[in-house]
């Protein structure tokens, strides 16, 4: 996550590490010189010595760009991202996950003052690179907010498209990757809804994936969303409403690994 410097304005990039009794700080390397601010929004763990975080820094000279941290058992360490499209100005990685140690992947954006593209970047072992996505039609933004996979051969990374400003149109965007290419899905719309946005997904299997995030029925109002898939083909999943909420959303599922 972060943490702010009381009465700063500037965020630091925050790891907690458990080791079955406590939680306590990491110490985590130095993004850049004068680096004024950092954040990490994921982290995955294959094992207790192969973890990666994900985010976003700022140089004191520089604007925001991708944030990889690499933990080894011992230490975390920056890793060198790919290079990124000459038109994204500034960048950032919302989620990270490995289905193997030479296979993860990591989503988010690069945008320039008039256009956001999501970036997906794949991870064989070595290094990072930038690996070609389904974009939506001209003039539309988009982004990713997080993956997950349950083999090298396939993977599902969702988030939204939008127009600007985003309130106006958003509609969710779910990839999927096939060992070869992503490719773009085509998922349900709860009944009056306007605008999507899907927040987080997490898959148990080939056929045993969740999706969670939000929609809205003529911009009025804020509902749940879940997405279920079953091998083929994704539905709506039935969810209760909280007693005496008329707005909910959701952000992150998650799984128990046995």
């Amino acid at each position: 996550g972060t943490s702010t410097p009381s009465g700063g304005f500037n965020f630091d990039p925050l790891v907690l590490r458990w080791n079955g009794s406590t939680w306590s700080i990491m110490a985590l390397p130095t993004l850049a010189p004068s680096s004024p601010e950092g954040r990490i929004y994921d982290v995955d763990c294959l094992s207790a010595t192969d973890c990666w975080a994900a985010g976003s820094f700022w140089s004191a000279t520089s604007s925001e760009t991708v944030l990889l941290l690499h933990w080894n058992g011992t230490a975390w360490s920056k890793v060198a991202p790919p290079t990124l499209p000459a038109e994204a100005d500034y960048s950032g990685l919302y989620g990270v996950t490995c289905a193997t140690a030479t296979a993860c992947w990591a989503v988010g954006y690069g945008e320039n003052s008039t256009l956001a593209r999501a970036i997906v970047l794949r991870w064989n072992g070595t290094a990072w690179s930038l690996s070609p996505n389904p974009t939506p039609t001209s003039g539309t933004n988009s982004d990713l907010m997080n993956v997950s996979c349950n083999s090298a051969t396939q993977c599902f990374a969702v988030g939204r498209t939008f127009a600007s400003p985003p309130g106006t149109s958003m509609n969710r965007l779910v990839l999927r990757w096939n060992g070869t290419a992503w490719a773009t899905m085509s998922t349900p719309v709860p009944t009056g809804a306007t605008l999507t946005s899907l927040e987080d997904v997490d898959c148990a299997g080939t056929s045993a994936c969740w999706a969670v995030g939000r929609f809205s029925a003529n911009g009025v109002g804020i509902r749940r969303f879940v997405l279920q898939w079953n091998g083929s083909a994704w539905a709506i999943a039935s969810t209760p409403l909280p007693t005496a909420n008329t707005e909910t959303a959701l952000r992150e599922i998650g799984r128990a690994h046995v």
